[in-house]
Formats: C-alpha cells, sequence, structure tokens
C-alpha cells in the first residue's frame, strides 16, 4: 500500500482544510500563488514610498543641477 499524500496545511474561505495535496513548502499551488501575490503586494507597499522619495530626490537634484549651469 502506498502512503497517504501530505494535505495542503491552508484553510478554505470556509474554514476547512483545502483537499488538495502538498507541495514541498506544505502548499498545493493554489494557495502558493496566493501566499506569493500577498508577499508581492506587501513589498510593494513597503517599498513605494521609499522609491518614490529617492525619485523625487534625484529629480530635485537634476532640476537644481540645470539651473546652475544654465544660469547667465
Amino acid at each position: 500500500m502506498t502512503p497517504a499524500r501530505d494535505r495542503c496545511h491552508a484553510r478554505t474561505k470556509k474554514g476547512d482544510r483545502c483537499r488538495n495535496p502538498a507541495g514541498p513548502d506544505g502548499l498545493c499551488p493554489v494557495h502558493r500563488r496566493q501566499v506569493v501575490a500577498a508577499d508581492r503586494a506587501s513589498r510593494a507597499r513597503l517599498l513605494g514610498p521609499i522609491i518614490t522619495r529617492t525619485l523625487i530626490k534625484k529629480i530635485n537634484h537634476t532640476l537644481w543641477q540645470c539651473h546652475l549651469f544654465n544660469a547667465p
């Protein structure tokens, strides 16, 4: 007799255990995609303001340099 396959460790919207077979990380492909998408979204929320501030600083620096070199 073959050993039983491990089930996904995630919970469904109803709160039941997922019935899909688990991969090496303990999640099925459906729930793995959800975790990856949530991780990407949280990174974007965290990095968005940092990237925006850095971009504004670079733009201001460039504009200031253009002003200095183009001054009469």
